[in-house]
């Protein structure tokens, strides 16, 4: 970028054109006016000509809306090559997004803002000529994928380097006699594109998971959305029922055997704009009845085939369809294959098994049941349902065909497979490790009779014989025995687990989630994850619901409200202590020693006032814990650079070993603003949105001394004092000859012998490295620095940063991981809101039924968005949305009903919360009506 600043005196063409460029107005308005139209340069006897690049982008769409963006960058001058057509010189592009309206900073890469109020950028995708593309075309274009970006309109600029005016500025620097030159930044000389515009945007897809009175609504979008709107079909429209920010919404009060259809809309809010960007809808159609089949296909000792499954709920018979044609592909055109399959139906039946005795040796099957569920003739346009699931037979030899593999609390595996055709007998082979050789190899652990159709393998945990754990996964291969020969192998990947967590508690506190946890026997530290709240799957495997892995949470100790830097004070203090250095240095007592610079600050430490800065508001960050119970704080977060601490003196112990009596520390607490940590793509959590989580605990133990000595090579150089001491006393000793002899007279000379000049020793030739004592270890691996957040200011000695140091509990202090648990029997949930449900009373005024229709009317209430309109078939029994209600106090028309039926109704007032999401108030008093 070139510097821009906004000044008086810009011409309004030269104003017009940085809009369009992207850049700023700049200072000198004539030399970059040229610059930004075109540069020459001539390098390798060619002279360039560098204009603005163009860039240009192509959709890549997948479903309803484009998932990613085709760049290509042209305009871009031609590269410089030699006799042999190797490329000597060619022109770097770098490609930046940015949220449209806001060039502040890039979403790929990072910006700063230089002591001229120069914007310069960094990273992005930088790319040059490559001749070793196959297809020139390709040359300076990349793919940008949307799912890595917020929703919204965005931005994106191509920039060219701009060699001319860079060597123009490079040769001004080194013909200047200016003593205050500085050199030219190379970050600030590229010319920008004009802006090609894309649209980020979300796709909800939908499941359902269906009980005879609701439908729970599983939500996912592939990007990154805040939450969703909610939508039921009435009639011909979609009525708005919820508005949720977890990925799960449950819609309750049904009626049983009815069809329903759901539209979802998924939503991003910008928390730092408070815009709002929709997504496009998904849909989705269930039918509140039915269950699982769970079809299982075995073939018995006449060589039949037997179908068993489970009761289907309201299912009245089961049709049993077998494939009887089955047609390969032979073409693909426009990416569909030509092959089908035919099924025909062969048996009717009410229970639940059915044998197929028309079938043959050494020939595979494919059966479908259908549950046929029968129609509600109470219910207008209801049709037959059916639950179908399709399961294959082989009455031929072969490899095993599973039809479940599961695993408990433990890791131990469960296999269950249809038998084989022609088995004899199955054998398990463990791929076993072996200590004395540190090989592995197959070994049989189980031979089965041919009845046998299940086995479990154990999940173990393989070390060496001094007790380092090799691998905590166990490979495992099943294979069926004939007269003839073995089959191929089914192989199953068996991993070490630890039973489960058996509670996780998260409440919403003023400033954060407080989450605990059950502690866990035999657990080295925990690992906390926090996801959107959704479904939950109880997997009764492991007897709990499985650790979802989302964002790992850090915690930030100690955190606090953010203090701002004071730029012109610390400035002023750096200017201060630089001049008093300087004033010190001058009347130093050089007989005293070496001038001790480290006491005062220096020109490197004074902050850009162009830039706002904030002190580091937190001790320290962790994000593997030892207790059971931490904040998840959900303020903003200025973490600065990681603080060092490194040995600045040490000596050596009569032990051989060595001791540090002296640290050394390196800590920076600001942060620029630019670089806050603040929003959901940071990793940070979001008020408003509902948010569950899951606890893992690990097994394995603590590093001991001798176990950082020698994975963090704990030495430390000293240098030999006595070795050194004894050749300084040497070369003095030599010194003191070499100048008696030339301060002798020539007489005396004559009867010495000439001596050489010796060689100075220095103490950097008798350093040694020694392995540092188990007290230096302990405070170098084990502790880590912490920072005192009340400290403010410029600090010459980095120490004073620092408050008390705490345990290091890193996943590096431990060792010989044999596990993790599997689960966690009881989750938490919570939300941070500062939002309160409207305490204001919301009344029906009136209510009418008519045609096919009820209509309502709701007292507007103070302070609420809208009203959640709710309806039962019963007074005391479960209401279901039917729809939400403008708070006007104009009508509000419900046409999901039945004539002849009477149904029961309550208000509900509604206020978006943070996040867009409802919270609702309390219900008014339920009021009745009977449809005509």
């Amino acid at each position: 970028m070139r510097k821009f600043n906004f000044s008086t005196g810009v011409s309004t063409a030269l104003v017009a054109m940085a809009l369009v460029t992207g850049l700023s107005v700049p200072v000198d308005a004539a030399k970059v006016d040229k610059a930004l139209s075109q540069s020459e340069v001539t390098k390798s006897g060619v002279t360039f000509v560098t204009a603005a690049p163009t860039v240009s982008v192509e959709n890549v769409a997948d479903g309803q809306v484009a998932t990613s963006w085709k760049v290509k960058i042209s305009d871009v001058p031609a590269p410089v090559k030699d006799a042999n057509g190797n490329i000597k010189e060619s022109f770097k592009t770098r490609v930046l997004i940015f949220d449209k309206g806001d060039r502040t900073k890039p979403l790929n890469g990072s910006s700063t803002v230089n002591e001229n109020g120069t914007i310069v950028y960094s990273d992005g995708r930088v790319f040059y000529y490559d001749d070793d593309l196959y297809d020139s075309a390709e040359r300076y274009q990349t793919t940008f994928n949307g799912s890595s970006y917020t929703p919204g309109q965005k931005e994106i600029v191509a920039f060219l380097f701009d060699a001319a005016a860079y060597q123009a500025a490079e040769d001004a620097y080194y013909a200047s006699t200016d003593p205050n030159k500085v050199y030219p930044d190379s970050d600030e000389y590229w010319i920008a594109s004009a802006p090609a515009e894309i649209t980020v945007s979300d796709e909800a897809s939908v499941y359902t998971s269906v009980t005879s009175t609701s439908i729970e609504l599983s939500l996912n979008s592939g990007s990154i959305n805040t939450g969703y709107e909610i939508y039921r079909k009435v009639g011909k429209k979609y009525q708005q029922i919820a508005t949720v920010t977890s990925d799960v919404y449950t819609d309750k009060g049904l009626v049983s055997k009815t069809t329903y259809s759901y539209k979802v809309r998924p939503y991003y809010k910008d928390v730092k704009t408070g815009a709002v960007t929709y997504g496009k809808e998904g849909y989705v159609e269930a039918t509140t009845k039915g269950s699982a089949l769970n079809v299982v296909a075995n073939v018995n000792k006449k060589n039949k085939v037997v179908l068993t499954w489970q009761k289907v709920k309201g299912a009245k018979k089961y049709e049993i369809y077998r494939r009887d044609t089955s047609s390969y592909s032979s073409e693909v055109k426009k990416g569909e294959y030509n092959g089908y399959a035919t099924y025909k139906k062969i048996a009717t039946v009410k229970k639940k098994k059915y044998i197929d005795k028309k079938v043959q040796k050494n020939r595979n099957y494919v059966y479908e049941v259908r549950a046929v569920i029968a129609k509600d003739k109470k219910v207008k346009g209801d049709k037959d349902a059916y639950v179908k699931e399709s399961v294959d037979a082989s009455l031929n030899f072969g490899q095993i065909d599973v039809n479940v593999s599961y695993t408990d609390a433990n890791g131990n595996a469960t296999v269950e497979w249809e038998k084989v055709y022609g088995a004899i007998s199955y054998i398990v082979e463990k791929k076993a490790y072996d200590p004395a050789t540190k090989m592995y190899n197959w070994t049989t652990v189980q031979t089965l009779p041919a009845s046998a159709t299940k086995t479990t393998l154990a999940a173990e945990v393989a070390a060496d014989t001094d007790g380092s754990v090799v691998s905590t996964t166990t490979k495992y291969r099943i294979k069926a025995v004939s007269a003839a020969g073995n089959s191929s192998a089914y192989t199953v990947d068996v991993t070490k687990k630890n039973g489960n967590v058996e509670s996780v508690t998260a409440t919403a506190t003023a400033n954060g989630i407080q989450v605990s946890w059950t502690p866990v026997a035999g657990a080295a530290y925990y690992k906390v994850y926090r996801v959107k709240t959704s479904a939950l799957l109880n997997n009764k495997d492991i007897g709990a619901y499985a650790v979802q892995h989302g964002s790992q949470v850090t915690e930030y100790v100690g955190v606090t409200t953010p203090v701002a830097v004071d730029v012109a004070a610390w400035n002023a203090a750096v200017d201060a202590s630089v001049a008093q250095q300087k004033v010190d240095y001058a009347a130093w007592d050089w007989s005293k020693g070496d001038f001790d610079y480290s006491k005062y600050l220096d020109e490197s430490q004074k902050l850009n006032a162009k830039n706002s800065y904030h002190y580091q508001n937190y001790a320290y960050a962790h994000d593997t814990f030892t207790s059971t119970s931490i904040l998840d704080y959900f303020g903003d977060i200025y973490s600065a650079d990681d603080g060092s601490m490194s040995i600045k003196k040490a000596v050596k112990g009569a032990d051989g070993k060595a001791n540090v009596t002296e640290w050394s520390y390196s800590y920076n607490p600001v942060v620029e603003d630019a670089n806050v940590l603040s929003t959901p793509e940071d990793g940070r959590p979001q008020a408003g949105v509902d948010y569950t989580y899951y606890v893992e605990a690990v097994m394995a133990t603590a590093m001991t001394a001798d176990d950082y000595a020698k994975d963090n090579n704990a030495t430390v150089s000293i240098v030999n004092e006595e070795a050194y001491n004894a050749a300084l006393a040497k070369y003095n000793e030599d010194k003191a000859k070499y100048d008696a002899y030339w301060a002798a007279t020539s007489e005396e000379r004559e009867n010495m012998t000439i001596p050489s000049y010796p060689d100075r020793p220095y103490a950097y030739e008798y350093q040694e490295y020694v392995p540092l004592n188990a007290a230096s270890i302990a405070a170098r691996y084990t502790t880590q620095l912490v920072y005192n957040t009340a400290v403010t200011g410029p600090k010459a000695s980095n120490a004073e940063y620092l408050g008390q140091a705490v345990a290091k509990n890193g996943e590096g202090n431990f060792k010989n991981v044999t596990g993790t648990t599997a689960g966690v029997k009881k989750v938490g949930s919570a939300s941070v809101t500062a939002v309160q449900p409207i305490k204001a009373k919301v009344k029906i005024k009136s209510i009418k039924a008519s045609k096919g229709k009820v209509t309502l009317k709701v007292k507007k209430v103070a302070g609420a968005d809208c009203i959640k309109i709710y309806r039962s078939t019963k007074k005391k029994g479960k209401y279901t949305v039917a729809g939400i209600a403008k708070n006007n106090g104009k009508k509000f028309t419900d046409k999901g009903v039945q004539k002849g039926k009477k149904y029961y109704y309550k208000a509900v007032p509604v206020v978006k919360n943070e996040a867009g999401a409802d919270v609702e108030g309390k219900a008014s008093k339920v009021k009745a009506v009977k449809v005509k």
